[in-house]
């Protein structure tokens, strides 16, 4: 079944949409857009621009604004998942200036730095969490993971180091992405009374304070966002930025308003959930997928335990009446066995011991000429009675096999060899006659040969 992944972009009055459909080494990308003007009507044109989310089979995504929250470096002298969580809020609420009993907590997988470790964590609204979950329609078409700007695109991009530019109605990032992590980033609130060439100084101004604290020059630039006019990149690369464009795994040009919502559907497709956040975590966790399907699984469950129990009683009761069955079948095998063989005296294994003795028998009959025309007396006298008696030849050896003879000998010349078989070609005892073998002796003085016959079969001459 072909898997989707759906990235959303939501900046209060414009939904955009990529959505992504794998289906084996086949990847089809969908762009769509609509205004919105309230939650409910978002909820509508989301569900019509996702086409109905399937709960099971697509992965919804989505992120916050870099302005909702607090980002801070935290180091820890352990690693366990279960203990960061249970540590971070209070190491988190040190390092900000307000207090975060109102707000969701996140982290990204620890890194490992001079025998610490070194956790990005951030802290949003818990209201603002709300405010967008209510913009989706139903818990099931809810997003899998909340992520932040601009931490939620660095997992789709195609290489780990460079500058990358977003530029949204609500606000401008310029962030330093390093081994595919954002090292840094600095954040612009931007509103309608915000020139373009604002946003341009903002811009080139983080971009030199980025590559100078980084120590990098010549690092790739991308640019991405609702808010990207020609106007501005023009600006950009009048200033001297030379601006990079995207390695995506799909084949068609994608517009820089689209950018955000793709690259958060790349990041879900290649797994990159360590280099990002996920606020869909404790009162906000994904629970309705599973609340949904609840009852259906105990019914389910139900079910199959009365299937089960059904099914290994019909076998038991089965196996009782065939084991009844055989016991008789056992205990009438031997009476017969008694009377057919009264002078055996141990009993194993009473149709192996009978095809023995039956097949003993059989060969017996053969050996005397019992029970059929092709019988090793029958052989002979075929044989001598079909071969010349003009003919100078001696028969040394008769392998008699039940359904095979191989004759070996010698005569005085190839021609007596051919008409020996002749003559034995026109039994109705043979069904074939061949030559396996005819060579002249070392002194010259007779041919040496080998005769394979085989015997008609009751029924094959019909």
């Amino acid at each position: 079944m072909a898997k989707r992944y759906i990235g959303i972009d939501l900046d209060g009055e414009t939904a955009r949409v990529a959505l992504l459909t794998v289906e084996g080494a086949q990847v089809a990308l969908e762009l769509h857009k609509r205004h919105y003007t309230s939650p409910e009507d978002a909820r509508s044109v989301l569900d019509e621009l996702t086409g109905g989310a399937r709960p099971l089979g697509d992965h919804l995504v989505t992120a916050l604004p870099a302005g909702a929250g607090f980002v801070r470096s935290l180091s820890f002298p352990f690693k366990e998942r279960s203990k960061l969580m249970a540590v971070l809020a209070a190491e988190l609420e040190a390092q900000v200036p307000v207090s975060l009993a109102q707000h969701t907590c996140a982290m990204q997988s620890p890194r490992e730095e001079n025998g610490t470790y070194r956790v990005t964590a951030a802290a949003v609204r818990s209201a603002l969490i709300e405010e967008l979950l209510e913009q989706f329609p139903d818990p099931a078409q809810q997003p899998r993971r909340i992520d932040l700007l601009p931490h939620a695109l660095v997992g789709g991009l195609g290489e780990p180091d460079g500058l990358l530019v977003y530029c949204g109605r609500q606000e401008t990032v310029v962030a330093l992405v390093i081994d595919g992590r954002v090292e840094e980033f600095r954040q612009l609130p931007t509103d309608d009374d915000l020139s373009e060439e604002e946003i341009c100084r903002f811009v080139l101004n983080q971009l030199a304070l980025l590559e100078r604290s980084a120590g990098r020059d010549n690092l790739p630039l991308w640019i991405c966002g609702s808010a990207v006019t020609e106007g501005l990149q023009r600006s950009l690369e009048v200033a001297g930025a030379v601006l990079s464009a995207l390695v995506l795994p799909v084949d068609q040009d994608v517009p820089a308003e689209f950018l955000p919502a793709l690259l958060v559907a790349l990041s879900e497709k290649k797994g990159n959930r360590q280099i990002g956040f996920n606020f869909r975590t404790g009162s906000y966790a994904p629970r309705g997928q599973l609340e949904m399907l609840k009852k259906k699984l105990i019914a389910a469950a139900i079910l199959g335990v009365l299937c089960l129990l059904a099914f290994a009683a019909s076998g038991y009761f089965n196996y009782h009446r065939k084991a009844e069955q055989a016991a008789l079948l056992k205990q009438h095998l031997e009476e017969v066995f008694r009377q057919t063989m009264p002078s055996a005296k141990v009993i194993v294994d009473v149709p192996l011991q009978l095809r023995s003795r039956y097949q003993e028998l059989q060969q017996q009959a053969l050996l005397l000429g019992v029970g059929g025309q092709g019988t090793a007396l029958n052989v002979l006298q075929t044989l001598s009675s079909l071969i010349d008696e003009g003919i100078k030849s001696d028969l040394q050896e008769m392998t008699y096999s039940g359904d095979q003879v191989r004759l070996d000998g010698y005569t005085d010349s190839f021609d007596s060899v051919n008409r020996i078989t002749q003559g034995l070609q026109k039994s109705t005892l043979f069904s074939k006659v061949e030559i396996s073998e005819a060579k002249m002796a070392a002194d010259g003085g007779r041919v040496d040969f080998q005769l394979q016959i085989d015997l008609m079969q009751a029924g094959e001459g019909l």
